[in-house]
C-alpha cells in the first residue's frame, strides 16, 4: 500500500470515528429528550405569566369600558363580547394550573411508549457502512434534538403568554394569530409520543431478519422521519387543530347567547312588572276619584 492510500484511509478513519462519536452522543440523548418535558409551573414561567396577566388585565379593562359604552349607545350588542372577554381573563388567570395537565399527559404517554435500550447507531452498525449515510444521520439527529429543545421552550412560552393569547382569541382581528399559536402548542404536545412510536417501529424493522432492505437504510429512514414528522405536524397545526378552536368559540357563543337570553328575560320581566304596577296605580287613583265624586 502506497503512502497516498494510507493517507486516505487515515483521513477516512478519523472522519468516521469523529462522526460516529457524535452520532452515538446524539443517540444517547434521543429517547431522553423525547420523554423529557419542562415544568410549566416553575417560578420563572409563573413570574412571566403574572406580568403578562397584568398587561392583559389592563387591556381587557379598557376593552370592557369600550364595549360597555358602545352597548349603552346601542352601537353593538355588548353581552357576547363581554362574556367572551370575561372567559378569556378567567382562563388567563388559571392557565398554568390548567395547562399543566395536558403537558403531564403527553409526558406520561411518551414515557409509556418509549422503547427500552434503543440505540440506532449501535444496532445499525454505521461504522461499517458508507460515510455519507453516517453524515446524513448525524445532521438529522442533531436537527431532531434541536426541534425538541425548541419544543420545551415553546411549551413554557405558551403558558407564560397564555393570558395574552386568550385575549387575542376573543379579538376578531387577532383571532387567527391566536389560533396559530394555540395549534403549534398542541402540536408540541403530540410530537413526543409520535416520535417515540416512530423510534420503536424503526428499531423493530432494523432488528428484523425478514426484510430485504438493508438495516442501515431502515435506520436512515427512521431518523429522517424523526426529524420530518415534528416539522410536518407543526407546519400543519393550524389546519389540523383549527376545528378544536372553533369548538371552543362555539361553546363560548352558546354560553353568551344563554346569558343574553337570561338578561333579556329579566329585563322583560322587570318591564312587565313596572307596567302592571303603573296600571294598578292608575286604576287605584281612578277608584279614589270616583269614590270622592260619589261622596
Amino acid at each position: 500500500m502506497d503512502l497516498g492510500e494510507q493517507f486516505k484511509e487515515a483521513i477516512a478513519s478519523v472522519l468516521m470515528d469523529l462522526v460516529k462519536s457524535l452520532a452515538e452522543t446524539l443517540n444517547a440523548i434521543l429517547v431522553r429528550i423525547f420523554v423529557s418535558y419542562p415544568d410549566v409551573k416553575q417560578p420563572a414561567v409563573l413570574e412571566i405569566h403574572q406580568d403578562v396577566f397584568l398587561v392583559s388585565l389592563a387591556l381587557a379593562t379598557a376593552a370592557a369600558v369600550w364595549i360597555g359604552a358602545m352597548h349603552m349607545f346601542d352601537r353593538v350588542d355588548g353581552v357576547r363580547p363581554l362574556v367572551s372577554l370575561l372567559v378569556a381573563v378567567a382562563f388567563g388567570a388559571v392557565a398554568p394550573e390548567l395547562l399543566y395537565y395536558p403537558v403531564e399527559l403527553s409526558n406520561s404517554t411518551a414515557a409509556a411508549l418509549a422503547p427500552e435500550g434503543s440505540n440506532i447507531v449501535q444496532t445499525s452498525r454505521f461504522s461499517f457502512e458508507i460515510l455519507l449515510v453516517l453524515y446524513i444521520d448525524v445532521f438529522l439527529l442533531l436537527g431532531t434534538v434541536m426541534i425538541f429543545v425548541a419544543r420545551d421552550f415553546y411549551l413554557m412560552l405558551g403558558v407564560a403568554l397564555s393570558p395574552l393569547i386568550a385575549l387575542m382569541a376573543v379579538t376578531p382581528p387577532f383571532r387567527r394569530y391566536a389560533d396559530a399559536l394555540t395549534s403549534i402548542w398542541v402540536a408540541c404536545l403530540l410530537i413526543g409520543p409520535l416520535n417515540v412510536v416512530v423510534l420503536d417501529l424503526t428499531m423493530a424493522l432494523m432488528g428484523s431478519s425478514m426484510m430485504d432492505t438493508p438495516h442501515y437504510l431502515w435506520g436512515l429512514g427512521g431518523i429522517a422521519l424523526l426529524f420530518a414528522l415534528p416539522l410536518i405536524l407543526l407546519g400543519a397545526g393550524a389546519v389540523v387543530f383549527a376545528p378544536m378552536t372553533r369548538v371552543v368559540r362555539g361553546g363560548t357563543k352558546k354560553f353568551s347567547s344563554g346569558v343574553r337570553r337570561g338578561v333579556n328575560r329579566l329585563h322583560n320581566n322587570q318591564r312587565s312588572q313596572s307596567y302592571d304596577r303603573e296600571r294598578n296605580d292608575g286604576r287605584n287613583r281612578g277608584n279614589r276619584f270616583r269614590n270622592q265624586g260619589g261622596d
